[in-house]
């Protein structure tokens, strides 16, 4: 490049540019490999892959009702604790 020219910024090796090797997973950051399959493999494996992410998501509605179901237990006993002697004054 001459002297006193501007560069236009594009292409070329920059430092951190592209993308990361690597799968990031929720825990860890793994590496990955290809794998060929039949076309009918595939299309179960998809299948199979498609019901987990399913499951997954019907058991994390279950786990949130669960913690709402809790909480309300909570406060029930919280309640009893609170106005069963006030009802047994009235007995």
């Amino acid at each position: 490049m001459v002297e006193g020219e501007k560069s236009s910024g594009r292409g070329g090796y920059r430092e951190g540019a592209g993308r990361k090797p690597g799968y990031e997973s929720k825990l860890k950051k793994e590496p990955t490999r290809v794998v060929r399959l039949p076309v009918s493999i595939a299309d179960t494996l998809d299948e199979l892959l498609a019901l987990r992410n399913d499951v997954n998501a019907m058991t994390q509605e279950l786990k949130e009702q669960l913690e709402v179901i809790q909480r309300e237990r909570d406060e029930l006993q919280q309640w009893q604790e609170t106005y069963k002697p006030q009802l047994l004054k009235l007995r």
